[in-house]
């Protein structure tokens, strides 16, 4: 599922999830509801359309600094593909690196292997980190 791949662990846990996320569905179809009966079904549309809009140019932007950002990565790994990256883009198309984040504007990113056990995992690095 969505939760596994994002870290959660347990079964209960993805339970108490999805009943969140189902709550939440069925709370936004509840103020849908009374939104479309108090304005209408035209400025809802048109309100959501622009809505959509400007969040498909925002997460295009997101990719395009990733692809085209203003720094090439800096390999938090000494050898393989992840170490090899260029760019963000190079970095999350290589199977062995799992993530990329961009250091901003005149600083390099970080390319960073994606397994989840060994010397040079994302999460052995933060676990190192935090417990630094």
């Amino acid at each position: 599922s969505i939760f596994h791949a994002a870290g959660v662990t347990g079964a209960a846990a993805a339970v108490h999830l999805a009943l969140a996320v189902a709550a939440m569905s069925a709370l936004g179809s509840a103020v849908g509801v009374v939104a479309m009966d108090a304005v209408g079904r035209r400025p809802l549309m048109l309100s959501s359309l622009a809505g959509c809009a400007v969040a498909l140019v925002v997460l295009a932007g997101c990719f395009a600094d990733v692809d085209f950002g203003p720094s090439s990565p800096v390999s938090e790994v000494a050898r393989g593909a992840c170490a090899a990256a260029t760019t963000c883009g190079d970095c999350l198309a290589a199977s062995s690196c799992g993530f990329c984040a961009s250091g901003g504007v005149g600083q390099p990113g970080r390319c960073m292997m994606g397994s989840a056990v060994g010397p040079d995992s994302a999460l052995d690095r933060l676990a190192a980190a935090a417990g630094a």
